[in-house]
């Protein structure tokens, strides 16, 4: 079984390998994507399992906003009215 320290690190390479296709897109086609893996992702689960692993996986992404943000905004400045 993979560790949690060893799957982060792969998905990290994944991301970096998947990120050029998306750059550039509209926020609607990378959303459009993001919910076609994630909704593969979910599907591959147990369905009385989903609700808990959604769950676990919204909190564990709303942890890395805060990080990935810190990192668009270290290349340009914030958009006007931007809170």
């Amino acid at each position: 079984m993979t560790s949690p320290k060893d799957a982060a690190m792969h998905a990290a390479v994944i991301a970096d390998l998947i990120k050029p296709m998306l750059a550039g897109q509209g926020a609607g086609v990378v959303g459009a994507v993001l919910l076609e893996l994630v909704s593969i992702w979910v599907a591959g689960h147990n369905p009385s399992a989903r609700e808990e692993i959604y769950k676990q996986w919204s909190d564990t992404m709303l942890t890395l906003v805060p990080i990935q943000e810190a990192e668009i905004f270290k290349r340009r400045p914030k958009p006007p009215g931007w809170v």
